[in-house]
């Protein structure tokens, strides 16, 4: 995620929910900031050669869910909640974003 790159310290597949065994895709400790890659946003094929419209985040109970965790983790636990979807981190967009947005320190 080029998380290296911009010269953060993070941590990959942080939990930061024990009670509902949550994971956040990286950890940016120094900002306290969780960062979430939302995959399966786009067309994909199943196994069996069917074309489908995005993933389980793209899915009303799959998006509840993720908005369930995403406000627990700010909420309850203090964080903030940064998301990108995969597209984002292959074009360099995530990083710019982050290059831009964070105050490095």
């Amino acid at each position: 995620m080029h998380l290296g790159e911009l010269g953060l310290k993070y941590f990959p597949e942080y939990k930061f929910d024990e009670s509902r065994r949550w994971k956040s895709d990286f950890y940016l400790p120094d900002h306290n900031v969780l960062l979430e890659i939302e995959g399966a946003t786009g067309y994909f094929k199943n196994p069996k050669g069917q074309v489908i419209r995005g993933g389980r985040h793209s899915r009303q109970k799959g998006f509840e869910d993720d908005c369930i965790k995403y406000n627990t983790a700010q909420l309850k636990h203090g964080f903030q909640v940064i998301r990108f979807t995969t597209g984002m981190v292959l074009s360099g967009a995530a990083k710019s974003f982050l290059a831009e947005h964070l105050i490095f320190t």
